[in-house]
């Protein structure tokens, strides 16, 4: 039963947040006719996990908002390298997003081995 009463307290909270940046949309001037197909959101964590259930929550509300869909894709291990990698390897067009938590994203941009480490390349939008 607390499982439920926080996860709907998570859900509304993401409705909140989706809401609010919806509402900022408009002043970031996004491209013309964004996004015309399908979107591609990438999790690093495997499914049923928080950062699953929010990176679902976001999608189905913008997929809602912005009438196409937005596909969430997990690529769980390496401390989200995997999914990282994937994310900076897809054209820089807006159609793939990167969802982590931003501690993970900053232990790993700090010990991440590989020579042209992808989280130590990529911008960072969010809080």
């Amino acid at each position: 039963m607390i499982r439920r009463q926080r996860i709907a307290a998570l859900a509304a909270a993401v409705d909140r947040a989706c809401a609010a940046w919806l509402a900022l949309a408009p002043a970031q001037n996004p491209a013309e006719g964004w996004p015309s197909k399908p979107v591609r959101v990438l999790v690093g964590f495997p499914p049923g996990g928080s950062n699953d259930i929010l990176a679902r929550l976001v999608a189905q509300g913008l997929g809602e908002a912005f009438k196409q869909p937005f596909v969430v894709e997990n690529q769980p291990g390496a401390s989200t390298i995997i999914a990282a990698t994937t994310a900076a390897k897809a054209p820089a067009d807006g159609y793939t997003l990167l969802v982590g938590m931003s501690s993970t994203m900053t232990i790993t941009s700090i010990r991440c081995s590989i020579p042209s480490c992808p989280i130590r390349r990529s911008a960072i939008c969010g809080r």
